[in-house]
């Protein structure tokens, strides 16, 4: 098992949205969807690289590094 930040989140201004991630909720799901809305301003955490791979073959943004 991959481990993952502690503090996953998404900043995105033009949604007036801030994402924070809790566990078992369906929350990584989310988290790549709300990542197609996001540009080079909004801040977004990586996932883990299975699914930052999912989210790239998506043509979403990857999480920082």
């Amino acid at each position: 098992m991959t481990e993952r930040p502690k503090d996953a989140v998404i900043i995105c201004h033009p949604l007036k949205l801030i994402f924070i991630k809790t566990k078992k909720v369906g929350g990584t799901s989310f988290e790549i969807a709300l990542s197609s809305f996001c540009d080079d301003d909004r801040i977004i955490t990586p996932i883990s690289p299975a699914d930052e791979q999912m989210r790239a073959g998506l043509g979403y943004r990857a999480g920082a590094k």
